[in-house]
């Protein structure tokens, strides 16, 4: 069995907000693959008075709800932190994708005492708003009570289309998110990993993350170094990150499907022969 040598191991650049990545780093980790951490978004509870008000009459006022709708594991998380008691089983709830699905299976929200509507996984699913309002039968929802906890900003697709089905919508903030200036630390760690001739990937999974990126990338390289960043390897996992990061100017991007065990086995297939050359040397 041939022993690493240091300085060899590719390196994948994870730009999730600060805590989110943990799992698939140490998944990374354990496969041969460093990991460098470099949020690009920061998630923060609501601290508004005023949409915290809105969102505690609305959970105040749970059964009256035809459906709840999260966009996100976070709108989840900081939504039941703010509730405080068991949700009420006969109110369903609809989310995005897997992630946000979890979320609600670890404080118990899930079949068979409860009804959660998620998009249907697969090689080829797609967990995103398209997807959710696929699976919902919009005509039931006129004239009934919906309410769409999501964080500050975002796509107005699902508030749009629910409205436009005769919903009588809420719509409520239950996080904040904000695009973070990068620590000293943190422009150190990367700065060195440009400078090293270790292959890097970057791991997108947010549009508003990836143009966050590149005015950051503009502010602060020149020409040359923007060109080692834009041609390192790219993996996204939604077709409208990826379109983001073209923009941005990566040329090198792997699409995959969506959750962290696809973007996991899709960074050991680039790892893989990069972690090959090396050892037979």
């Amino acid at each position: 069995m041939t022993t690493r040598r240091p300085g060899i191991r590719p390196c994948a650049i994870l730009t999730r907000p600060a805590g989110q990545a943990d799992g698939l780093a140490a998944a990374l980790r354990a496969s041969g693959i460093d990991v460098l951490t470099f949020p690009l978004l920061d998630i923060a509870p609501q601290s508004d008075d005023g949409q915290l008000g809105a969102l505690d009459d609305a959970l105040a006022n749970l059964c009256a709800y035809a459906l709840v709708v999260f966009v996100s594991p976070n709108a989840v998380t900081h939504t039941l932190q703010r509730l405080g008691r068991a949700w009420p089983a006969s109110v369903p709830v609809a989310v995005v994708g897997p992630g946000s699905a979890a979320a609600l299976a670890e404080a118990g929200i899930a079949a068979p005492t409860h009804a959660v509507i998620v998009p249907p996984g697969g090689a080829q699913a797609r967990f995103d708003s398209e997807s959710l309002l696929a699976q919902l039968d919009l005509p039931a929802y006129a004239g009934r009570h919906v309410l769409l906890v999501r964080g500050g900003g975002g796509r107005e697709l699902l508030a749009d289309t629910l409205r436009a089905h005769g919903a009588r919508l809420d719509v409520v903030s239950a996080y904040t998110r904000r695009a973070p200036a990068p620590g000293n630390a943190a422009w150190q760690a990367l700065d060195d990993l440009l400078a090293s001739a270790t292959r890097c990937a970057w791991v997108l999974t947010s549009s508003e993350a990836t143009r966050h990126l590149a005015s950051l990338v503009a502010a602060r390289y020149d020409a040359a170094t923007q060109a080692r960043i834009y041609g390192a390897d790219c993996f996204t996992s939604h077709a409208r990150i990826a379109n983001a990061a073209r923009a941005a100017g990566f040329d090198r991007i792997t699409q995959c499907a969506a959750g962290d065990d696809n973007l996991l086995a899709a960074l050991q297939s680039w790892a893989d022969p990069i972690q090959a050359k090396h050892d037979d040397r």
